[in-house]
């Protein structure tokens, strides 16, 4: 009866096109530095940045957003460990990156001056999400944006944290040829770190009362992180030139210089004042209290900026070089160190007619440990006009990279480690192939990691001498049969080593039903979504570092989660409806995101998007 079922559930799944949702890694052992374009380098996600297509835009500002399948995204457990850029400073942090760099979609002033958006989301007695966005125009030439969200979750049996807080406000000035940024934004993070069920529990078959009634790992685990950010961005253009060809075209050239500034104030803290009995079996200090650590970064660049653009379209570029200097102090319980980054980089984009070449390079002096960071990106495509054969793009990347902070050394009331790490190196070649009218997108990737660092199973620090390689090939799927969407992202991937550990087989998928009703006065969408992952050894998490690290004990994946949704929008607001994991206690096994953390039980979720508009 099992096996049917079993079988069944993945007959259902290939049906459905479910397919993988970035928001799900949980493998936070791979750290990838990424360079502007993504495509090349985040070898755990759909190359989104040079997708040729989306899945249809069913309300784009509604979908586009958190909403639907939010709750996946702001999991903790859910990590996406992909860098922005080779230069910043990786505190190690990075569960808890999706909270401390979360933003809400820019809201589009079209012709009015001003425009305020009110989410609210309500799920269980104590989730709620409020999202206050306004954008003001004062004056011609002067906007002004101010943001705040307030994340409330039911901890580790739902998201696994406690609270999250972010303001931001941003001044925008252009006049003429100089233009002028300002933003300042603050984020708090409160983390209920309790470590999971205890061993031996089990949640298969618990209604949700029941869940209260698992004993937990750690009983007053907390960690709190706190963010600062204050930042000036300027740009003066120097020189415009339109020139008018015999073919009517008209070229524009310019060229900008700009000066960037920024302060940024982090800290993290974590108290666990009886939690010895579960760190007994890893090095600890039986009084442990309070870990904390912190650092201060001032970054400053100056670049120059040259765009050309023809009317036509048949032939633009863009270069973008400068330099940059960062210094910043770091500091923890009984250690406190200086350094400063300095960082020439350059890139550059070639539209030329169907052809596309995208470029980026960054060499990174870090002065106080006398080491040196580089990457190199490239990235080609192509478009066709073909109905049948749509775009085909492929790139490489070569990066060097001083591995996190946090695994060089941690002095804590919890663990100890001073290490002198080289840099890792990463290696990438990937493809993508767009086909039938942008209906079918097939990709691949092979990544090859030296000296990697990854977190052994006493959940210390290691750097693995040998090479890591990891194969990824996938297939997404996107249509529209009449009023029923269809999107579908199916892929393998493959390690050959066991410190990198995923699920072999990831499905994904999002099937939809959007009409009209009541004269056109209600656009409603209807929908299921769900994931299957194969089983494999995910990593465990550790609360006192924030760090996931190897185990041998359990199991996770081979059960699908099921999910049913409505959004209905009716003028400039948007309800939505939400049944999160319907097929809670449907599967016989343990269902859960990572050792000891159960899967969110069954739970009815409701929420409104409301666009005002001046």
């Amino acid at each position: 009866m099992n096996n049917w079922k079993l079988i069944s559930s993945l007959l259902f799944l290939w049906i459905f096109s479910f397919t993988f949702l970035e928001a799900q890694i949980i493998d936070s052992t791979i750290i990838v530095p990424t360079i502007v374009p993504k495509v090349i380098l985040n070898n755990f996600s759909p190359p989104k940045a040079k997708i040729s297509f989306q899945p249809e835009n069913y309300s784009i500002s509604f979908l586009n957003s958190q909403f639907a399948d939010y709750d996946l995204f702001l999991s903790r457990t859910f990590v996406n460990d992909s860098l922005s850029n080779v230069s910043e400073y990786r505190s190690g942090f990075n569960n808890f990156s999706k909270y401390m760099n979360f933003n809400s979609n820019n809201l589009q002033l079209d012709t009015g001056k001003s425009i305020s958006r009110i989410s609210l989301i309500l799920g269980t007695k104590r989730e709620q999400l409020l999202f206050l966005d306004h954008k003001q125009r004062i004056g011609k030439n002067l906007i002004v944006t101010l943001l705040y969200n307030s994340i409330v979750s039911e901890g580790f049996l739902y998201h696994q944290f406690g609270k999250c807080k972010i303001f931001e406000t941003t001044i925008n000035y252009n006049f003429k040829r100089y233009s002028l940024l300002v933003n300042y934004n603050y984020h708090k993070v409160e983390a209920e770190e309790n470590g999971g069920i205890a061993d031996g529990q089990s949640s298969n078959g618990l209604s949700k009362s029941d869940y209260g009634l698992l004993k937990l790992n750690l009983v007053d685990g907390n960690t709190k992180l706190k963010r600062h950010v204050g930042g000036i961005q300027q740009s003066l253009k120097l020189f415009d030139n339109n020139t008018k060809q015999i073919t009517d075209s008209i070229n524009t050239s310019a060229l900008f210089i700009g000066l960037n500034s920024s302060y940024k104030v982090f800290g993290r803290s974590y108290e666990g004042t009886n939690d010895s009995s579960f760190y007994s079996h890893f090095y600890i200090n039986a009084d442990s209290t309070k870990d904390s650590s912190s650092y201060n970064e001032f970054k400053n660049s100056v670049f120059l900026n040259h765009v050309f653009l023809s009317s036509s379209h048949i032939f633009s570029t863009s270069f973008f070089a400068g330099l940059t200097r960062s210094d910043i102090k770091e500091k923890n319980l009984i250690h406190e160190s200086n350094l400063f980054y300095i960082t020439p980089f350059a890139s550059g984009k070639i539209d030329w007619y169907s052809f596309h070449v995208e470029s980026d390079f960054q060499f990174v002096n870090v002065g106080s440990y006398k080491k040196y960071d580089h990457s190199f990106l490239l990235n080609l495509s192509k478009s066709f006009n073909s109905i049948f054969f749509n775009t085909i793009g492929g790139g490489f990347q070569i990066s060097s990279i001083c591995p996190e902070a946090i695994s060089q050394h941690y002095y804590s009331n919890h663990f100890t480690w001073t290490n002198n790490f080289v840099n890792e190196k990463v290696s990438a070649l990937n493809f993508n192939v767009g086909m039938v009218n942008k209906h079918v997108f097939l990709y691949g990737s092979f990544s090859k990691y030296e000296h990697k660092v990854y977190y052994n199973f006493e959940a210390l620090p290691e750097q693995f001498n040998g090479n890591v390689n990891l194969v990824k090939t996938g297939l997404i799927l996107s249509t529209r049969l009449k009023k029923f969407n269809f999107y579908s992202n199916s892929f393998y991937e493959q390690s050959d080593n066991s410190i990198v550990r995923l699920p072999n087989i990831t499905l994904y998928g999002r099937i939809t039903y959007k009409d009209y009703f009541f004269k056109k006065a209600l656009l409603a969408e209807f929908g299921i979504s769900g994931i299957y992952r194969t089983v494999y050894k995910a990593n465990a998490y550790m609360p006192a570092t924030g760090q996931y690290y190897l185990q041998d004990e359990k199991t996770v994946g081979g059960i699908p989660t099921i999910h049913l949704f409505a959004n209905l929008e009716i003028g400039t607001a948007v309800i939505f409806l939400k049944i999160e994991n319907i097929s809670h206690n449907l599967f016989s096994g343990e269902n859960e995101l990572i050792p000891n953390y159960p899967v969110p039980p069954r739970t009815f979720k409701l929420g409104i998007r409301w666009n005002l508009r001046n």
